[in-house]
Order: structure tokens, then sequence, then C-alpha cells
């Protein structure tokens, strides 16, 4: 797929209770042409020479992904995704630390029950898990950062997802080839006009 990324430093004005008027963030815009959607597994390193390395592997020191034979999309979409850092949490939790927005589209996916579990586990547990890392890495900039008791004690947003969904089509099936199967699916979930929101807090 091809990427185009757009980035910029803005102040963004908070409503009249918070701390600080302004609060500086960093504003990414990103789009992803062509999309396609695989699932993959995992093998040891011990039996890679089985295999042969391609663009469809990736390797690790302990481990390789292989990526599986079908993609989930009927065909490639385009995928927009708006991300949004606070850079001045150490002193504001007014909004997010980091909010993303992602909209999508036209797209037409079948999964079988082993991709879709993959999908749900990945959403449940993984997306806005712990990200005390990067935040470190983003406060270097601030070389006397004071945080307020107010900041410390009060719960916030740390990481927020949206999903702005439409025309997207899920369907489950037994056999994932469906290109040379003309299954029936299962099941079918139609988004025409949704929105899904994650939400991590501190």
């Amino acid at each position: 797929s091809d990427v185009s990324v757009v980035n910029q430093h803005i102040q963004k004005q908070l409503n009249a209770s918070s701390d600080l008027p302004y609060c500086l963030v960093d504003d990414m815009d990103i789009i992803l042409h062509h999309v396609d959607i695989y699932s993959g597994h995992t093998t040891s390193v011990e039996s890679e020479k089985w295999y042969t390395f391609d663009n469809s592997t990736l390797a690790f020191p302990s481990y390789t992904i292989k990526r599986d034979e079908y993609n989930m999309l009927e065909k490639s979409i385009k995928i927009r995704i708006n991300v949004i850092r606070n850079l001045d949490q150490d002193y504001t939790h007014a909004i997010p630390d980091i909010e993303a927005i992602v909209w999508l589209s036209m797209a037409h996916a079948r999964l079988n029950l082993k991709q879709y579990k993959l999908i749900k586990g990945f959403l449940s547990h993984n997306l806005g898990e712990c990200l005390d890392e990067l935040k470190t890495k983003l406060r270097v900039y601030l070389p006397s950062a004071v945080t307020s008791e107010a900041v410390v004690k009060s719960l916030w947003t740390s990481v927020i997802v949206n999903f702005i969904l439409s025309d997207v089509c899920f369907e489950l099936v037994t056999d994932i080839g469906f290109l040379d199967n003309l299954e029936r699916p299962f099941a079918s979930i139609n988004f025409r006009k949704s929105k899904l929101v994650i939400s991590n807090f501190s």
C-alpha cells in the first residue's frame, strides 16, 4: 500500500474549565492507499528451513510470521487516520493523551472463525494497551516538567480510538478461501453508518 502523511504542531483551544487556555498538540493526518489485510501464523526459527523468505514473511530473532494465502478483503481499500497527541500532558489532561480517528468506508471483508477471534482479541486487549514508554519519549522536550497535584490525582483518558464506519460489511464463513468457494456466510454484520469508540483511562 502507499502512504501519505501530513504532520503539524498546533495550539488547540481548551474549554473554560481547563487549567490552561491552550494545549500544544501533534496533529498527524495519515492516508493509506490500496490496503489489503491478511492474517498470519508464527513459526519457530528452527522450522524456517522449510520456508522461502519473501515479501510474505516477517523475520524476527526468535520467530517469523508467515502471511496466510487469502486476503480478508474482497478488494483493496483506502483508510484515513487522524492522530492527535497531547504534548502538554504534564500540565493538562483536558484532552486525551493520544486520540485517533479512523475513517473506513466501502469495505467488504470475509473472515473465518480464527481470523474473527484474532481481530476481536486485538480490539479487546491490544488496542490502547500500556504506552508508558512512548509517553516518556514525548515529554523529553520539557526540560523541567512540573506536574500539578490535580493532574496526578484526577482520572483522565489516556488513549481514545474512534472508528467511523460507512458501508462496511463483515461476513463469517467456515472456509476463508472464498475466491474459489461460493459458500454463503453463516453470519453477516453491516455497518451502514456506524461509530465504534474504544477508550483507555489512566
